[in-house]
Formats: C-alpha cells, sequence, structure tokens
C-alpha cells in the first residue's frame, strides 16, 4: 500500500513538473509604434459689431478670443441721441449689427444675453429695452475674422434675409433681458460666421430725469461643443 501512494506521488510530481516546464517554454516578441499623434480641436469664438454698414467709413470695434485669451480692441460702438417712444416707433430706435465667428477648428452651439445698467446709478433698468433681435439667415459664410469685414458682409447680401428664409426674430420688454438667454438652434462651422441686429429702444415711461444720461451695455456671448449640452 504504501509503495503504491509513493507511485502516485511521484507520477503526480512528475506531471506538474512537466506541466511547470511548458508554461515557461515559449517564445516572446514585442513591438511599440510610437509617437503616433491624436489632436485635440479647438473651440474659440469671436463677437464683433459696427454701426458703420455703409462702408464709408473705417469704424469698426470687436472683441475677440485670442488663444483662450479675450482680447477687447474696442467698445461697441456708443448709441446716441436715444428719446422716449413706445414700440414699433422705428425712427427713434437705434440698432447696432454684431458678428458671431467661429476661430477654432469646432463647430460650435451658442447664445448671448444683453444687459447693463444707467451709469452713476439709480434710474430704471428696464426703461432701456432691446427691443428685436434679428437673425440673418445664412450661418454658412466664410470668414474667420468677421469683424474686419463686417461692412463688406452685410453690402454684399443687400441688406436682405436670403429669399424663402424667415429670419429669427426675438422681442423682449422689460428690460435689456439680465439673465435672458436668447439661443440659436442652428451652429457655425470653423472659420465662419453670423450676422446679427440689435434694435434698442428707451421706454416711453422715461421722464425728464433721463436726459443726458447714458447706459452701459455688455453683450455676453456662450459658446459649447455640439455635441454638449447647455
Amino acid at each position: 500500500m504504501t509503495r503504491r501512494i509513493l507511485k502516485s506521488l511521484l507520477v503526480l510530481t512528475v506531471v506538474l513538473a512537466t506541466a511547470g516546464t511548458a508554461a515557461r517554454a515559449q517564445f516572446t516578441s514585442n513591438v511599440t509604434a510610437a509617437d503616433n499623434v491624436i489632436e485635440v480641436g479647438t473651440l474659440r469664438s469671436g463677437v464683433g459689431t459696427t454701426t458703420d454698414v455703409t462702408g464709408s467709413g473705417t469704424a469698426y470695434t470687436v472683441v475677440y478670443d485670442n488663444d483662450g485669451t479675450e482680447t477687447q480692441v474696442a467698445y461697441f460702438p456708443v448709441l446716441e441721441n436715444m428719446q422716449p417712444s413706445n414700440y414699433g416707433q422705428n425712427d427713434e430706435e437705434r440698432s447696432v449689427y454684431m458678428v458671431v465667428y467661429n476661430r477654432g477648428t469646432l463647430p460650435f452651439n451658442y447664445r448671448f444675453t444683453v444687459n447693463g445698467s444707467w451709469v452713476g446709478g439709480g434710474g430704471t433698468p428696464s426703461y432701456m429695452q432691446l427691443r428685436h433681435v434679428h437673425r440673418y439667415a445664412s450661418n454658412d459664410w466664410e470668414g474667420e475674422w468677421g469683424p474686419l469685414n463686417i461692412r463688406s458682409w452685410l453690402n454684399g447680401v443687400g441688406y436682405s434675409w436670403e429669399t424663402g428664409v424667415t429670419a429669427n426674430t426675438w422681442n423682449y420688454s422689460s428690460g435689456l433681458g439680465l439673465n435672458n438667454w436668447f439661443n440659436d438652434s442652428s451652429s457655425v462651422g470653423s472659420k465662419k460666421y453670423q450676422i446679427y441686429k440689435l434694435t434698442f429702444g428707451l421706454s416711453s415711461s422715461a421722464g425728464n430725469g433721463y436726459q443726458g444720461r447714458s447706459y452701459q451695455y455688455s453683450v455676453s456671448l456662450g459658446t459649447k461643443q455640439t455635441n454638449a449640452s447647455w
């Protein structure tokens, strides 16, 4: 009986030794394909404006994002001689043209808001109103440096909406729209731009106490990659 057990243990030992030898007896070869490149895209937006849409002058202003650092070249143009008016009195309203443009390699969705306050404090903020925001129909225009050529672009399309396309219009009656974002469902591709017309008016409720006063406003542009949510 003892011999049988010893013989079994011997056979088991041989089998285990053989298995261990087989596990170690293999060839290997390793190759590394190095220095391959995956490039990350850039999302760089810009916004600019001008009131000189005839091309007869040299006035243009621009605020743009330069390699991730916001650079302000100048302020938006001054809208002069505002006076109280009701809605629809176009001769008493003042407008600026604004361009949103894409300086990066990725398309983006965007939205913007306008807000501000009376210089020196006091006053009723809602008396200064952003009455209309009109969007020029096309968003497929080429141009990385939008504000530099906004006058020629507007002249080139004849100051009109594209045939068969209804422009988006927003109306906002109580102030400039603090925390009210104007969303555009379309996207702007790389090196392309979109033009807007912002129309301002002073409420008919503004009395003599507003004569000679100034209102300082800001336009804030928010952008995101097209597969993200706000």
